[in-house]
């Protein structure tokens, strides 16, 4: 029997079932019809997806992981002409198997490397290039010009990067093995010694010789009289004699000008002079206030040359500290900065008695080494008692000549030191103007008895004339 459509009428339940059904079939159809196009595209997209996630994760890991430590192997492995330091630090920085809190620790120094040069616009492919032997980094276009700017820029960003050392070597062994942190310090001052080499005007060779050049041109001997460290011997820089006192403050003048003038032509001299812990102002005003007061000056030197021995232990000791500092500075454990600040900085959870004991002037370790000196140069004169040889007046003059070298830095970083160490009542200023030598009495006494003899000399020859 043929197929005969059976058409339900419109509206009636069977039609709109059929209807149902059909829009039903019809998308059956559909996919049945199109499925490869539909679900290859799909597939594709997912697929595109998750490998350019898995690229995005690789690029991460290379830059944040990998990279830095191939720079910084490069960097650390021509360091050192050292075979094995150059494999150490290979196998440490770029081993296979190298620990999260390693890889920060080194990193964290690297990224603290870039940022102290970007804080100062110094561009850091030009950077290396200058401090790394122009093995690594870029040359700058101007290198002149480069090179003067980085100069300027040296004692700041010294201290920015030796902060980001000083970090990274107080991170635990676990997170930092000693080898990381040698071969980092080794980088720091691979770096900064090449700079500082760069920098360095050949001034600083002759600097003090060209400084002590202008005494000994105008014929004053030069030990007495230059005060080139916080130790130097200060019991006679205006002279030993009344003849070169007056002599000396005569020229005090012109001499200032000649250290002044070299001073102006040594680009290193500001770096120099504190090395020195010399202020030509601070000079300056002390030489006047010895010449305005040549005769307490001049029983000072009595003073303090005949008891040599008490002020030595306070000598000997701010001598070992000084030779520690500039040991230190020379090898880069310290900035020129914190050189400065550790001979003028308070003390630190020290008490300041009233009597300090000599040989505890160490006890707040490298710190006010400026004023630790002045207090205990006065300590010994206190314990000395002898006011025959040792006025307080002369005490007062000297203490107020050693406040008065101290150098501006100093006296900014701290002023509460300044302030207890140089009174002005231990000074004895009213004292001082009425200040008689102590032996004017018997000078007066021989000159009455020289000047009685004459007159009677003369009055003998007068009669035997007669």
């Amino acid at each position: 029997m043929p197929w005969v459509w059976y058409a339900p009428p419109i509206g009636t339940p069977e039609s709109l079932a059929d209807c149902a059904l059909g829009r039903k079939l019809s998308r059956w159809h559909t996919l049945r019809a199109e499925p490869p196009q539909r679900i290859v595209v799909v597939v594709v997209v997912v697929v595109v997806v998750v490998v350019v996630v898995v690229v995005v994760v690789v690029v991460v890991v290379v830059v944040t992981h990998i990279l830095p430590y191939f720079f910084v192997s490069f960097l650390l492995f021509s360091l050192s002409s050292s075979l094995y330091h150059c494999l150490s630090v290979r196998l440490i920085l770029c081993g296979v198997i190298v620990q999260t809190q390693a890889q920060n620790c080194q990193n964290g120094f690297v990224l603290s490397l870039y940022q102290c040069l970007g804080n100062r616009s110094i561009d850091r492919e030009n950077f290396l290039w200058l401090t790394r032997n122009k093995t690594l980094g870029r040359e700058p276009a101007d290198l002149q010009s480069f090179t003067s700017r980085v100069c300027i820029e040296k004692s700041g960003l010294m201290l920015c990067v030796k902060t980001a050392l000083d970090n990274a070597l107080t991170v635990p062994d676990a997170q930092c093995s000693q080898p990381q942190k040698a071969s980092l310090s080794a980088l720091y001052k691979g770096i900064f010694k090449n700079l500082d080499a760069t920098c360095r005007d050949p001034c600083r060779k002759t600097f003090a010789s060209d400084l002590a050049q202008c005494y000994t041109d105008k014929m004053f001997p030069e030990p007495d009289f230059l005060l080139f460290n916080v130790t130097a011997e200060r019991d006679a820089i205006l002279g030993t004699n009344s003849t070169e006192v007056a002599r000396f403050c005569q020229e005090r003048a012109s001499l200032m000008d000649c250290l002044k003038t070299t001073a102006l032509n040594c680009n290193d001299a500001p770096f120099m002079l504190r090395s020195f812990g010399l202020d030509f102002q601070a000079l300056n005003d002390t030489y006047n206030v010895l010449c305005n007061y040549t005769k307490v000056y001049m029983d000072g030197t009595t003073c303090f040359s005949d008891q040599g021995q008490v002020f030595r232990t306070c000598r000997d000791t701010a001598i070992s500290k000084i030779s520690k500092l500039e040991q230190e500075l020379a090898e880069l454990n310290i900035t020129d900065v914190k050189f400065t600040e550790h001979i003028c900085k308070p003390k630190q959870n020290v008490f300041i008695q009233s009597i300090i004991n000599p040989l505890l002037i160490s006890s707040g370790g490298l710190s006010s080494l400026r004023f630790d000196h002045i207090d205990c140069e006065m300590t010994a004169t206190k314990q000395m008692n002898d006011t025959s040889k040792c006025p307080d007046v002369v005490v007062g003059l000297r203490r107020q000549q050693e406040c008065m070298l101290v150098p501006y830095e100093c006296r900014v970083k701290n002023p509460t030191r300044l302030a207890n160490a140089c009174k002005m009542e231990n000074f004895f200023l009213p004292e001082r103007e009425s200040y008689e030598h102590t032996n004017s009495g018997s000078t007066l006494i021989g000159m009455s008895y020289c000047l009685s003899l004459g007159i009677v000399f003369l009055f003998a020859v007068n009669i035997l004339m007669q």
